[in-house]
């Protein structure tokens, strides 16, 4: 049995993926086990590190 959205190999006696909370299925492990990368954190820390640094320039300058 293999999950369909992480593609972990679990027992024939396994029915739902301890990682992803979905049903497993028969058969093969899917074919591309594509990393999906999630953009929202690194925009969110980017736009912190920003404000701060120019905070920082700001208080640091007067």
């Amino acid at each position: 049995m293999y999950c369909k959205k992480c593609g972990k190999e679990y027992p024939k006696t396994k029915k739902i993926c301890s990682e992803c909370k979905i049903a497993l299925v028969n058969g093969t492990a899917p074919s591309s086990r594509e990393y999906k990368f999630n953009k929202v954190p690194v925009v969110i820390f980017s736009v912190i590190v920003v404000v701060l640094v120019a905070v920082f320039l700001i208080v640091g300058l007067s």
